[in-house]
């Protein structure tokens, strides 16, 4: 129901380079951070709506955080190997970033239910995988050559 485009898949048109230079434009924190608040509520209105339907008598609430960690993760790599360097060429600390958007992810989940029987794992969950995409960037900053550099993308495929 919305015109904004939260991803682009598939055609290279609507590709623009210059975009992923831009901090203020489609690719900056604050947008992914807005398309990611508005994938959490569609996960969580489809857990809802299945168990309103009646075809669960609860909540599925291993099914909603397996999804809610997906979700956290790809938009770790999106923040981190996608963006990364347009947000270090900011003068944003990707440490500290790191940080934050592990906060905003637990803090996004914990007035919805069951989240205190998940929240350790959850948690745990978020945090590695932040510390994961982090060091993926460091690594691939360090890489001194545009072959090592492929060879730790390539890993990511």
């Amino acid at each position: 129901l919305s015109s904004s485009i939260v991803c682009y898949e598939g055609t290279t048109d609507a590709y623009r380079p210059e975009e992923t230079e831009d901090y203020f434009g489609p690719f900056s924190y604050g947008t992914r951070v807005d398309q990611f608040i508005a994938l959490r509520n569609v996960i969580y209105e489809g857990y809802v709506d299945i168990k309103n339907s009646g075809k669960a008598q609860e909540f599925d609430i291993t099914g909603f955080y397996e999804a809610y960690r997906q979700l956290c993760s790809k938009y770790q790599y999106l923040i981190f190997m996608a963006q990364g360097g347009m947000y270090k060429d900011h003068l944003i600390n990707l440490d500290l970033l790191s940080s934050a958007f592990s906060l905003l992810c637990l803090s996004s989940v914990e007035k919805l239910p069951n989240y205190e029987r998940i929240k350790q794992s959850l948690e745990a969950n978020i945090t590695h995988s932040g510390k994961h995409w982090l060091e993926l960037r460091q690594k691939y900053d360090k890489a001194p050559t545009a072959a090592e550099k492929n060879l730790i993308l390539a890993q990511l495929v």
